[in-house]
């Protein structure tokens, strides 16, 4: 994009989202017509480091995410770092001068690039019964969140 220029992506997200029932050349049409921003995307980064996108993300979307992120804000909890020798002597302490940042521990599936399809899971908590959700790895949390309304994030 040129300065002050966006690129659109109207119509695009929902086209590419099409159910595996839609006919197969309206599917093509929609991955072709993602091509082009693709290319102005490409060129904006190369010329100025950036690009703007408008209607990237569908603002319903948009707003879903910022419900379930806010849904999850009384969850955090402080940081910790680690002080000791070794792993077997030591302890997790709060220093917010040092790491001042709030942490909520997620499990879901990961996939991971070398292994292919395979899942790989944190073995600290319950995991999403859903393949490919993440939720928060506290079943207490997770309880919380059901009585008050479901907080899920599709990975």
């Amino acid at each position: 994009t040129r300065r002050g220029e966006s690129i659109d992506f109207k119509g695009v997200h929902d086209a590419l989202l099409m159910e595996e029932g839609a006919k197969k050349n309206d599917r093509r049409a929609a991955k072709a017509a993602l091509g082009p921003r693709m290319q102005e995307v490409a060129e904006s980064l190369s010329r100025g480091g950036f690009a703007v996108c408008d209607n990237f993300i569908p603002l319903e979307l948009v707003r879903q995410a910022r419900r379930e992120m806010a849904a999850l804000v009384p969850h955090f909890e402080a940081s910790e770092i680690w002080v000791g020798k070794d792993a077997a002597a030591g302890a997790q302490i709060q220093v917010p001068d040092v790491r001042g940042d709030r942490v909520l521990w997620m499990c879901g599936a990961h996939q991971t690039p070398s292994r292919g399809d395979v899942a790989m899971f944190d073995s600290a908590g319950e995991q999403p019964k859903t393949r490919g959700m993440v939720a928060p790895c506290s079943t207490k949390i997770k309880s919380k969140l059901s009585q008050g309304g479901s907080a899920r994030v599709s990975s």
